[in-house]
């Protein structure tokens, strides 16, 4: 579990700890950085590092998934991953969102692992700079909202990632989506005689139509809803709005509800 967490509500809510974690911990996820047998995958996009996949070396205890959850008031899953992160002089990070997709994680704990920093790679926060120092952790939800960035590292920078999975945006979720859409084509969406509604309004609802249909629902009542649907969107109203979870204060797209 995090050590004596902070919560704090600008540019937008998240939680800092340090120290994070116990030394020991800290050691033995600081060793992995060293360690020969590791594969390491390259990013030169918006986000400059060399990232390995550590899953199967880190046991994340549930009592770490049930504070997060408590402390950013966001139901998640037993699921997990671990990354390790480096990045060396010269990368940085541009402002980014990480602004989760279908069965993507939804939190994330960055823990520091820099014993010896004094300067470059601190993690931007509107106009806050929060160093990479050794066993400090920024934990928060991955949402539109959350913008942050990594200034230019001039120093090797080490962090290890927890990945985690609001309990509505599962991995399930996302293949049994992929599932419902496969084989879907323009011609599948079907004709919608409304003149009322644009190009884009009329694609809108041909998907949900094919929901409908997926789920052997073809006749008028089904067309009617995709109609109502699309209409409700357009309108900035969704109904599924109720059922973000109270305080978290996201917006629908960070729980990835296909609507």
């Amino acid at each position: 579990m995090l050590v004596d967490p902070q919560s704090h509500d600008q540019p937008f809510r998240f939680v800092t700890a340090s120290p994070a974690f116990s030394e020991a911990f800290c050691q033995e996820l600081s060793a992995l950085f060293d360690d020969p047998s590791l594969t390491w995958t390259e990013h030169r996009t918006f986000y400059e590092a060399s990232i390995s996949d550590v899953t199967h070396r880190v046991r994340v205890p549930q009592e770490l998934i049930d504070q997060l959850a408590d402390l950013l008031d966001v139901p998640l899953t037993s699921h997990t991953q671990v990354t390790a992160q480096r990045m060396v002089p010269g990368q940085f990070a541009e402002p980014h969102t990480d602004r989760p997709l279908l069965g993507y994680e939804s939190v994330r704990v960055v823990l520091q692992l820099n014993r010896s920093w004094t300067r470059g790679g601190e993690l931007v926060l509107g106009d806050t700079l929060r160093p990479p120092r050794w066993n400090s952790a920024f934990a928060f939800v991955l949402h539109p909202g959350a913008v942050h960035a990594i200034r230019t590292v001039e120093e090797e920078r080490h962090t290890i990632v927890f990945h985690f999975w609001h309990a509505a945006n599962t991995l399930e979720l996302a293949e049994a989506v992929a599932e419902l859409f496969e084989g879907l084509s323009f011609a599948g969406l079907g004709d919608f005689d409304a003149p009322e509604m644009s190009e884009e309004e009329s694609h809108e609802a041909g998907c949900i139509a094919w929901c409908c249909r997926q789920w052997g629902r073809d006749d008028p009542a089904a067309q009617a809803l995709a109609r109502y649907l699309t209409r409700l969107r357009r309108q900035e109203f969704d109904p599924l709005a109720e059922r973000v979870p109270p305080g978290t204060g996201l917006p629908i797209e960070a729980l990835a509800y296909p609507v």
